[in-house]
């Protein structure tokens, strides 16, 4: 082409516009011929040579070569595109060294339009090339082609000249290439092709990546460079919104991007104009729309921007935050969360401080109110998330103190949200207010209270000191105002009042004293001048005297202010420091009072997540409950002891939390002397054990060991023990003392060979003189050596250790101010039986010698002081002392005697082999003979020697049952309770003695006014069952009665323990009574309705134990005679019903249920039923067994509530995404409609389906062997040409499903 005649060479939106006769008779240049395929590696030869010999202007002549390569590009082969790639890559290496030496110098316009169109030419060729491979590199994972696209450029690293292409770009555009152009400004499409291709560049996912920032680093220079010389600016800002709406990946380099546009070309406006841009998106976005996921989508990309934006230049974002506001009433929750986490960062980092302007604590305050406003957001996503950013804020210490009462108070409301997630974040951010608060390191609340009402104290005395002052200046001035008022009219008659004079330049308050000096001296001119110099720093009286129309008015002005002056210099004297200090003590403990105040508030909600099913709930809590104790809440000591409970949940993340808070309050201490740390140790955990329960102390014992094993627990810590229980330190009190011994006795499990060798120290130190006034600490030294010595051989019976112990029981019995005798009592005598070789001889001797101190008793005692023949405690003791020993004597018998027979028996078989073997045949009898002798000859002896005969034991039973006979005498003493307790024992012991007297214990149970006696014969009927149960189950009727029994939650709870304990365990069988314990589930004492939960529970998890007794629960419970509240009923079956999960139980108790349906008596009983049946989840087969049964309860449907129960269950089936079952619910809303609107009988096989009505489907429903066809009312034909199948019937197996069936 002559380059002559080469017209203006345009940049083109699409390629086919080169092409075009429209481009060509608008006088543009147009591409004459477009090569093919095969013509185009020799033309890309040429091209080679007339750029070496011509230059850059080569292309003029060969740029249809270069444009039929982007025509074929996807259909070059991969060697011809490279070689087309380093030929164009080669012409713009030239393009811009001839460029530079060029553009430089001025030009003439022909010479200029030939670079012109040269320089177009080629950034228009370079960037096409690069779209290209860019395109066609994306499709490498598509297609056919996929490997062999893949193998062809894998070899060819195209970021790498793709980074050099672009660096060339930026070499280029270093020049003025405006000098091209006349007027010297670059076209727009010039520059807007150059930022599509490096916009191109960053759309790749793999751009995010370290190894391509230097290329992102040089498309960000390439873009500042054209917005900064080529106005880019508001293409930019297009493309920027374009590539966040399209690529979700885009958020980071978009962000860097930007700050490079702000900080290294000082584009000031852009972040203005891309947040406006971006405050425009559609504010109907909403997440709950039907088709919300594109929406949605540019939202949380748009969000992110401005999050990302505010964390990387949150001082770029701050002068444009009003932008943001509108952005928070969008419904997207995820541009919501974006702005607030902008908004934390901006206070964060640049609104945080005491340094702030008043117009940044401005700012600062508006975005936190903004934030505190969407702690109450619609959204739980939102709550939660502006809870963590304000949690941040708090630990970075950027929340005023004016905030923290507020924000504080709606934390703890949303302690109660619905969300799992908002709570959570809530007790976070609860912790993180106590942890950081600004107030004081301990927050005990009685303290704040005693020292806020000493300082009010202090600064009223300094307020009642001042309070005479005002009374002196008044009377001061009643002296003065007279002569002033006339020396005051003289002056301004005389009409000398100029105020020219010269005065010192003095403050205020000098001003107002030289003022009140004047007229005390009468200078009443000079008064007056000085007066009138002070309207400037009086501006609120200035018109008071200059608008005075006539001296008369004047003058009393003047006299008013003189008052006003003189009152404020002498009526009001400067408050003293002491009383500034403490008016600022005073209002620094009412804030912390209120912080405390909402802390308390916080922490019983906090607690009550140790019973949430998360373990994430659980753990915040005990951060928390730990963090409040260890800043002295009044309220954190209990929930403290409560976290003990959560030891034996056996749930490991719960029991490592626990662990670790125990360690931090009671462990871990800021000594670094070995002693002092051991003490102070010590002096924690005796603390802690003097203030728990016996249930806690099971989980402390855990605890402990766990520690021990651990070495938390060092030598160090066990000695100073000893020495606690030595008393070794005169502060110590014999209660420290008890309690450190608790602690040896915990430990004694895993030290039982360090306690054995203290068991002299124990008898000396515990034993002696201080067990004979001290029981408890007896009782705690008894189980130490019993623990300790439980797998060690038995002492002699003369050992000093049973005789003091003897002594103590012996001595101790009479005394009445003596405590703990009983819990003594059973302590000695178990250790004796355990430990003695000769138990039985010394425990008759005791009951002897007891006996007699009794019979003494009721010789001296006082007539009318006590019921009864004997002191009531005395005997109370006694008859404990004979129950428990007659109970150890049983195990005495069964363990250790019976162990000691079998070992002789042992012995003697293994002597009779060493004799004649047949003889020994003949005579000896077999192992499982021998055996069963011995079990006999054990039993024989606790039928008819321990409890029965002539034996003391046995002269006690009677002298029991006596006392037991006659509760009249003994009503409203603890001697009644000792003796059925001794005779429950006495009955443990023999099934003749139990059955002889099982009806006079029963009748204690139902009769007796005592709560205490009533549950330890529930607890006691426990240990019969399981000792005799055919003796025990004809009276199981009389432990059910118990649960109906209103004057005692003790009882009733005693009762649902003891039937869970006896039914678990399989030693009775209860049917008829279940529902009493089901009625227990909506006790109002809460401790029997989760005791009932529990039972049920566990029930559940015995095979079919629950399904087997759920038709008599159902049947007793919607009898009208119960009469059951109707809100107590659902919670009942919700609950059991919410136990059945397998599928053939549900299925098997819908067909029961629909037929108990159609038997209800009323239309309460058939709602209740309903009710039942519209709790249970229902498969495909389930849904057709209503069908099958519809007749048994058709009639029933015309009764609404029924009628909504079907309803809800059909609308809760046609949400199950299976189509099958929509089907099948479909069908059945049909046929129950037609039996409510009166068609349902009519309906004839064949009829024409009524319009509107659900497709029925054409599945056959499931068939078992001895249910009834679709109900006559609704009777529906299979489809002409086809055979309804029948289900083969399963071969019954002896599996526990059998018992599904079972009534």
């Amino acid at each position: 082409m002559d380059e002559q005649c080469i017209p203006e060479f345009h940049i083109p939106s699409s390629a086919d516009d080169l092409t075009s006769d429209r481009w060509k008779n608008a006088g543009r240049y147009t591409v004459e011929n477009v090569l093919g395929i095969g013509d185009l590696p020799g033309k890309l030869a040429e091209c080679r040579e007339a750029m070496h010999d011509v230059g850059m202007l080569f292309v003029l002549d060969h740029f249809d070569s270069l444009f039929s390569m982007i025509v074929h590009f996807r259909k070059l082969e991969w060697s011809v595109l490279t070689k087309a790639w380093g030929a164009v890559m080669q012409a713009f290496r030239i393009s811009v060294k001839e460029l530079d030496k060029t553009v430089r110098d001025s030009m003439e316009a022909d010479k200029q339009h030939k670079y012109r169109n040269a320089t177009k030419m080629m950034v228009y060729l370079l960037t096409q090339y690069i779209k290209g491979f860019e395109d066609r590199l994306a499709g490498c994972g598509k297609g056919k082609n996929k490997i062999s696209k893949v193998s062809e450029s894998k070899d060819w690293n195209w970021k790498e000249r793709n980074h050099e292409a672009l660096i060339e770009i930026y070499n280029c555009l270093q020049l003025p290439l405006q000098n091209l152009w006349d007027p010297a400004v670059c076209e727009e499409p010039f520059s807007d092709i150059i930022g599509n291709a490096c916009f191109k560049s960053l759309e790749d996912p793999g751009v995010t990546q370290v190894k391509m920032k230097p290329m992102c680093e040089t498309i960000f220079q390439i873009i500042g460079t054209l917005v900064k010389k080529h106005g880019y600016g508001f293409s930019c800002i297009v493309r920027i919104g374009q590539m966040l709406h399209i690529h979700e990946h885009m958020v980071s380099p978009m962000v860097r991007c930007v700050v490079v546009l702000f900080k290294e070309f000082k584009c000031t406006r852009i972040v203005h104009e891309i947040l406006q841009e971006i405050s425009r998106i559609d504010t109907e976005v909403d997440a709950d729309s039907e088709e919300p996921a594109a929406g949605v989508g540019v939202a949380k990309t748009y969000g992110q921007f401005i999050a990302e934006l505010a964390e990387s230049v949150p001082e770029l974002v701050l002068p444009h935050i009003d932008l943001l506001k509108s952005l928070l009433d969008i419904k997207a929750y995820v541009m919501r969360n974006s702005v607030l986490s902008a908004y934390s960062i901006i206070v964060q980092k640049c609104l945080s401080g005491e340094d702030l302007s008043e117009e940044e604590r401005n700012k600062r305050d508006d975005l936190l109110c903004d934030m505190e406003d969407h702690i109450h957001d619609v959204n739980a996503f939102v709550r939660s998330r502006v809870l963590q950013l304000w949690q941040n804020l708090v630990k970075e210490h950027a929340v005023p103190i004016s905030f923290h009462a507020s924000v504080l108070e709606r934390a703890v409301g949303r302690l109660h949200d619905k969300s799992a997630f908002v709570k959570k974040s809530a007790v976070q951010l609860v912790a993180s207010f106590l942890e950081q608060n600004p107030f004081a390191s301990r927050l005990g609340l009685e303290e704040l209270q005693a020292q806020l009402e000493s300082e009010e104290k202090k600064l009223q005395a300094i307020e009642d000191s001042t309070a005479k002052l005002p009374q002196k200046v008044e009377e001061e001035w009643n002296e003065l105002e007279p002569d002033l008022k006339g020396g005051l009219t003289e002056v301004l008659e005389a009409d000398d009042t100029s105020t020219d004079m010269e005065c010192e330049e003095i403050d205020f308050a000098e001003q107002c004293g030289l003022v009140c000096k004047l007229v005390k001296s009468k200078d009443y001119k000079s008064a007056y001048q000085q007066l009138r110099s002070l309207e400037e720093k009086l501006p609120a009286q200035v018109h008071c005297l200059k608008n005075s129309v006539d001296i008369e008015e004047l003058h009393d002005n003047c006299v008013k202010l003189f008052r006003k002056i003189h009152f404020m210099y002498h009526g009001e004297p400067e408050e003293s420091e002491e009383s500034k200090e403490l008016k600022r003590v005073i209002a620094f403990l009412k804030d912390s009072i209120a912080y405390v105040e909402l802390m308390n508030k916080a922490l019983p909600v906090i607690c009550s997540l140790l019973t949430s099913m998360q373990t994430t709930d659980i753990v915040e809590a005990i951060e928390f409950i730990t963090s409040a104790y260890q800043f002295g809440l009044s309220q954190a000591e209990n929930s403290m002891r409560e976290l003990l409970t959560l030891v034996l949940s056996g749930n490991e993340s719960v029991l490592s939390a626990v662990s670790e808070a125990y360690y931090q309050v009671y462990l871990k201490t800021e000594e670094t002397d070995s002693r002092k740390h051991s003490e102070i140790v010590v002096k924690n955990l005796c603390h802690l054990v003097s203030t728990i329960n016996a249930g806690q102390k099971a989980a402390l014992d855990s605890l402990l060991l766990e520690w021990l094993k651990k070495g938390y627990i060092t030598p160090g810590d066990i000695q100073i023990m000893w020495e606690w229980v030595a008393m070794a330190e005169p502060e110590i009190s014999a209660e420290d003392s008890r309690h450190a011994l608790v602690l040896l006795d915990i430990l004694a499990v895993e030290k039982s060979d360090m306690m054995k060798t203290r068991l002299p120290f124990l008898l000396a130190a515990c034993l002696g003189e201080r067990g004979q006034k001290d029981f408890l600490l007896v009782t705690i030294t008894c189980r130490l050596i019993a623990k300790s010595h439980r797998d060690s051989e038995r002492l002699p019976e003369d050992h000093v250790m049973f005789s003091n112990l003897c002594k103590i029981l012996r001595e101790g019995f009479p005394k009445k101010d003596c405590p703990n005798y009983v819990v003594m009592a059973e302590a000695a005598i178990e250790l004796i039986y355990q430990l003695s070789m000769k138990p039985v001889a010394e425990m008759e001797s005791l009951v002897i010698s007891l006996s007699e101190q009794l019979q003494n008793c009721n010789l001296n005692k006082d007539s009318g002081s006590e019921s009864g023949k004997y002191p009531a405690e005395v005997l109370s003791r006694f008859l404990f002392v004979v129950g428990h020993v007659c109970l150890r004597h049983m195990i005495h018998l069964e363990e250790y005697v019976y162990i000691k027979l079998r070992k002789i028996a042992t012995k003697n078989k293994r002597k009779s082999k060493d004799s004649d073997t047949s003889k020994s045949r003949e005579v000896s009898p077999s192992g499982t003979q021998a055996e069963d002798n011995e079990y006999e000859q054990i039993r024989m002896l606790c039928e008819k020697h321990v409890v029965t005969g002539t034996d003391m034991l046995a002269l006690c039973s009677k002298f029991v049952v006596d006392i037991c006979s006659k509760p009249k005498e003994y009503d409203g003493t603890s001697v009644l309770t000792s003796a059925f307790l001794a005779l429950s024992k006495m009955m443990v012991v023999s099934s003749e003695f139990c059955a002889e007297h099982i009806q006079l214990f029963m009748t204690a149970l139902k009769t007796s006014t005592d709560e205490k006696l009533r549950a330890n014969c529930l607890i006691a009927f426990g240990d019969i069952a399981f000792r005799f149960p055919n003796v025990a189950e004809p009276w199981t009727g009389y432990i059910c009665d118990s649960l109906r029994d209103t004057t005692s939650d003790t009882v009733r709870q005693t009762a649902v323990l003891i039937l869970t304990h006896l039914v678990m365990n399989d030693m009775v069988k209860i049917r008829t009574q279940i529902a009493d314990i089901a009625l227990c589930l909506t006790d109002a004492h809460p401790e029997i309705s989760y005791t009932a939960k529990v039972f049920f529970y566990e029930l559940s998890q015995k095979g079919n134990a629950l399904y087997n007794t759920l038709p008599e629960i159902i049947s007793k419970l919607t009898h009208p005679e119960t009469n059951l509240d109707d809100s107590k009923f659902r919670t009942i079956l919700k609950f059991i019903l919410g136990l059945i999960h397998r599928e053939r139980q549900l299925e098997t108790l819908i067909e029961k249920l629909c037929q108990r349906l159609g038997a209800a008596s009323t239309e309460q009983q058939a709602a209740n039923l309903a009710f039942c049946m519209s709790l249970l989840t229902y498969n495909e087969k389930s849904l057709y067994l209503l069908i099958e049964n519809l007749k048994c309860y058709a009639d029933k449907l015309n009764h609404k509530p029924v009628f909504d129960y079907f309803m809800n269950i059909v609308s809760s089936s046609m949400k199950n995404p299976k189509q099958e079952i929509k089907a099948v619910s479909s069908e059945l809303e049909s046929y129950i409609q037609d039996i409510v609107n009166g068609t349902g009988e009519k309906k004839q096989d064949g009829d024409e389906q009524e319009p509107g009505r659900p497709p029925r489907t054409t599945k056959t429903p499931y068939r078992r062997r001895g249910t009834r066809q679709a109900p006559s009312t609704v009777k529906k034909q299979p489809q002409k040409g086809k055979t309804p199948r029948r289900r083969k019937p399963k071969t019954p197996s002896s599996t526990s499903e059998s018992s599904d069936l079972e009534e």
